[in-house]
């Protein structure tokens, strides 16, 4: 036979590295990131940039969005990071540099940078004012932690009331006009707007005693005994003998007063003694007292107001100055409302049905079931097997309680129990609750009531027992209105809820054929969801048209449009055409449960623009349209889902706890014939 020659070749992948930016570097917003690279070969040598693909990822949270590439032919290049979009500290950028030699082999290398990040602090005078931080709502004072040369603008509620007072802006720290926009400093600053008493106060709560710490005037001078700070006088002042003493007035037998504002007026040339000092209130003249407010700030040349927001009743108030201090003050009025002890109540919450933890009563004892908190006998109580038990109550299928006030009855001598338990909302039954109200006191023989202001509405209302209390409890009134859960009359066939973890419950309505949805979340991202979904369930093919015309820019990455998902669980696989509040319109999906998501991106527009989601056997395909009539196809994939799936508007605020609102009209759910091409 003749002989024949074998060769053999190999291929080994090439040796890439970033060379710039190195490792460690970081960014402001602003800053210019020149990147290069360089790849070798055994078999090829010095690879040519032919052979380069960078690409640049955004990572924000626990979220990562395309930011720039692939980029081809170069090996080296720059871009500027953004001084406006996600000011958020906790985000950074990937560099992903791919070569691919002559035989097809590719290497990855990927450089990490991090931004210099700042905190800055806004504040009211008085504090506790409303303020605005990228058109967000917040309540000062907040410290926020940014990166470094994000633009954000501060803004200003005015006017605005807090209590019965009505403030005027009068001007910012840095001088900047009501709304104006700062660039995030490289070092921590405090950003402070001046507020200005503009409207009414409420009206004075009058004493019928006075009283004090009982150390008397400092050196028995009864120019400076306790009454002084009542008067009306600031020329007179209280001068404790005691250097930590108080001075308070008692409302009266079967009375409270709900304080919504305080004046004082310091002791001349001794303002600072303030500083620190608490105003407090309780329905026991020697003890329980729970602070209404804190001197941040004293003036002895002209009133200081702060506002009270959320207090209960209370027939005792007083101040207490700062350690060392002597309790100096001129002049001190608590205003609000003068009520009977017992006050009114808004109307019971009604439970459509009890859920509890499952774990039964202590020893399987039914005289100490769950539903005995629940009885309206406060000589029964629910005593659980579980010593972290919980106990609530379900408004209904349809239905949210917002909560505006608690009754609770300890269990016959174990009101120590209660001590740090906490009410809570949500409306899953299982996670997602908010803290309603914490327990500081507790009675077995008195109703104690604790006021919740500013809550949303939740489905599922619970009492969770501190830690080893086994949730002893005797009786619990929630305490509010009941309202529909979508917030409207909806169309037949569709229904409106919350998915996944959202901190604020939604609202859903239908109008002369305009939607209005409102809904919180982290965002449709991921493995899991948290947006408000109004849907239909349908079987087969369909197609989902809207006009998204309207989104509150909650976040850049806020989105609404037309999804096409599988179940109504957190993971679901879904399919969706979004508009977003900063980063055009996109289609993302999620192709497995509990999987990651994807996302192509469409053209960088926002709203007002037309979104479509179609499925036709188990192709989806994504399109969009700036007039309604002529459509651009993002995408089209296989994904695979039941026959019977959900479909309708969705709405993420990609900023828990903040409500984003977004309108659509022209909202049109269509089987379709079943020919994917």
């Amino acid at each position: 036979s003749n002989a024949a020659t074998l060769t053999v070749t190999s291929n080994t992948p090439p040796t890439v590295t970033i060379s710039t930016p190195t490792a460690g570097a970081t960014y402001n917003g602003g800053s210019e990131i020149s990147y290069s690279g360089s790849a070798t070969d055994t078999q090829d040598g010095t690879e040519p940039a032919s052979r380069f693909s960078w690409t640049v990822l955004f990572h924000h949270q626990s979220h990562t969005h395309p930011f720039l590439g692939p980029i081809t032919n170069q090996t080296s290049g720059s871009f500027t990071i953004p001084v406006v979009g996600e000011p958020d500290s906790v985000q950074w950028y990937e560099l992903v540099l791919t070569v691919t030699d002559a035989g097809g082999l590719a290497t990855t290398s990927t450089r990490r940078i991090d931004p210099n990040t700042a905190t800055i602090t806004l504040a009211t005078a008085p504090a506790g004012l409303q303020l605005t931080l990228d058109g967000q709502p917040l309540t000062s004072p907040q410290s926020i932690t940014g990166v470094v040369g994000m633009t954000r603008s501060l803004g200003v509620v005015s006017p605005q009331t807090s209590g019965s007072v009505t403030y005027g802006f009068a001007s910012w720290s840095d001088g900047g006009a009501a709304t104006h926009t700062i660039t995030t400093p490289s070092s921590a600053t405090t950003y402070t707007a001046t507020y200005q008493v503009t409207g009414s106060l409420a009206a004075l709560i009058s004493a019928a005693a006075v009283f004090s710490d009982g150390a008397g005037p400092w050196s028995g001078d009864a120019n400076r005994t306790a009454d002084k700070a009542y008067d009306g006088n600031t020329g007179t002042f209280y001068d404790c003998a005691n250097a930590d003493g108080y001075t308070g007035i008692d409302v009266g037998a079967g009375k409270t007063g709900t304080v919504t504002a305080i004046r004082y007026w310091a002791r001349g040339s001794w303002s600072s003694r303030m500083i620190g000092g608490v105003f407090e209130g309780s329905n026991s003249q020697t003890s329980g007292y729970v602070t209404l407010a804190t001197v941040a700030s004293a003036s002895d040349s002209a009133w200081t107001t702060l506002t009270v927001t959320g207090a209960a009743g209370y027939r005792y108030l007083r101040y207490r100055g700062p350690s060392n201090s002597f309790c100096n003050v001129a002049e001190i009025e608590f205003r609000g409302t003068v009520n009977t002890a017992g006050g009114t109540l808004d109307p019971l919450i009604s439970a459509s049905a009890l859920f509890n933890d499952g774990a039964g009563p202590w020893g399987g004892n039914t005289n100490n079931a769950a539903d005995k908190a629940y009885d309206g006998n406060t000589g029964t109580s629910y005593d659980c097997a579980n010593a972290d038990g919980y106990t609530g109550i379900d408004v209904g299928a349809g239905k949210t309680g917002t909560v505006t006030a608690i009754r609770y009855w300890a269990r016959g001598t174990w009101r120590s129990r209660m001590i740090g338990g906490v009410f809570e909302g949500s409306n899953s039954q299982t996670s997602g609750y908010i803290t309603l109200a914490t327990v500081a006191s507790a009675s077995d023989s008195a109703w104690t009531t604790v006021t919740v202001t500013g809550a949303a509405g939740y489905r599922y209302l619970r009492y969770r027992g501190p830690a080893n209390s086994y949730c002893n409890v005797a009786e619990i009134e929630f305490r509010g209105t009941v309202n529909s859960s979508s917030g409207g009359t909806l169309p037949s066939g569709w229904t409106a809820q919350d998915v996944g973890g959202v901190a604020v419950g939604g609202s859903t309505t239908q109008s002369n054929g305009t939607w209005t949805l409102s809904g919180s979340g982290a965002d449709i991202w991921n493995n899991a969801d948290g947006f408000r979904f109004a849907s239909q369930r349908v079987t087969g093919d369909v197609q989902v048209t809207a006009q998204v015309t309207g989104l509150t820019n909650t976040n850049a990455w806020a989105k609404a449009g037309v999804t096409i998902r599988e179940s109504l669980t957190a993971g679901s696989r879904h399919a969706s055409t979004f508009a977003t509040a900063g980063n055009g319109l996109a289609y993302q999906r999620r192709l497995d449960t509990d999987g990651v998501s994807s996302h192509s991106a469409g053209p960088n527009s926002a709203a007002p623009y037309w979104v479509r989601i179609e499925r036709l056997g188990n192709v989806v395909i994504s399109s969009t349209s700036a007039n309604g009539t002529t459509w651009t196809e993002i995408r089209r994939e296989t994904i695979a889902m039941s026959a019977a799936i959900y479909v309708g508007l969705a709405v993420t605020s990609h900023n828990n706890g903040a409500l984003c609102t977004a309108t659509f009209t022209n909202v049109e759910v269509v089987g379709v014939a079943s020919a994917a091409n």
